[in-house]
């Protein structure tokens, strides 16, 4: 029985004889006969300047043929794709490459990468826009300050008829594109404020105090309270600063919702709470995802502590409701 000539292709492609068989068809063929003939040629025909001509041509023709075949047998050898799939590879996917990048290529790239399918698109209208507002995001960190070593110390206790919370806290930022943002401290409650602020540096300790930059038409009933300093231009040759803060948050008569948010993006976190006076912790909840932290709370629920050495973004943060009753 005669055998197909597909299985013939087949069979000598497993041996590895097709894909060398493939180079030798009409164009390498007739790009080395082009270049036979022009050699004959040039040897029978010396002095005739059309002759000449003419066998340049067949030269340059064979040639462009041969080169030609060379190059489609190496498009179709898994050796040369192979080669050249690694090559590219390491230039886009090398970090170097990245790294050169301006923001608005890097921005790109990362919207063909995370663009959701036209299907996916077609079912879920309002997905394109979440990725962009997380690409939006990510890119934000180019020019985002962030915070470092957090640790947070908060006493809760009653104070001339309230409960109040004394927190002490300390964290450290760095610059951006060489200069440092301005220290951000924000409350719910009325009645809240900074009590100190410092700023350690290698060389010392600087006192300062932030101001309320609550706009004028703002009413004194606004929910949220903004203190602000400007960091020192002097300060801005030290690659990062350590800040500390003593700051006063007012509850109510027997019970207060101690709140605490980040601003900014933090690398981690250490918060411990305790209560006084007869207080105790009623509810406690985190705006984040809770596999992150690792939490303890005390068996009479006076005391809490919440650790995380994961990367948290900004407006993480809890929520923890204490009273008496």
């Amino acid at each position: 029985m005669r055998k197909n000539n597909k299985d013939i292709k087949k069979k000598t492609n497993e041996f590895g004889f097709w894909r060398y068989y493939s180079f030798f068809g009409k164009y390498s063929l007739g790009g080395i006969l082009l270049i036979m003939l022009s050699i004959i040629a040039e040897y029978k025909f010396k002095n005739s300047f059309l002759c000449e001509l003419f066998v340049r041509l067949l030269s340059s023709i064979g040639i462009a043929l041969l080169i030609g075949a060379i190059f489609d047998f190496s498009k179709n050898s898994q050796a040369f794709t192979d080669f050249v799939s690694g090559i590219l590879k390491d230039i886009i996917i090398n970090r170097s490459f990245f790294g050169d990048l301006e923001l608005n290529s890097k921005k790109q790239a990362l919207e063909m990468i995370l663009s959701p399918s036209e299907n996916q698109i077609e079912q879920y209208s309002e997905m394109n826009p979440y990725f962009q507002k997380k690409i939006k995001e990510a890119m934000d960190m180019f020019n985002t300050n962030f915070k470092s070593n957090l640790v947070l110390f908060v006493e809760v206790k009653k104070e001339n008829g309230y409960v109040v919370a004394l927190t002490e806290l300390t964290y450290n930022i760095y610059k951006v594109e060489n200069e440092y943002e301005p220290i951000r401290t924000s409350f719910e409650m009325e009645d809240s404020k900074v009590i100190s602020t410092q700023i350690l540096y290698p060389h010392g300790c600087l006192n300062v105090e932030e101001k309320d930059v609550r706009s004028e038409d703002e009413t004194v009933n606004s929910r949220k309270i903004f203190y602000e300093y400007n960091i020192p231009k002097n300060l801005y040759e030290y690659h990062s600063l350590t800040v500390k803060k003593k700051v006063i948050e007012k509850g109510y008569d027997h019970w207060a919702n101690v709140c605490w948010t980040t601003l900014t993006p933090c690398d981690g976190i250490n918060y411990k709470l305790r209560c006084l006076d007869g207080l105790t912790i009623k509810q406690f909840q985190i705006f984040d995802d809770v596999e992150l932290y690792d939490i303890e709370m005390s068996e009479d629920k006076s005391s809490v502590s919440v650790f995380s050495s994961s990367w948290l973004n900004k407006f993480t943060g809890f929520s923890i409701i204490v009273s008496d009753t």
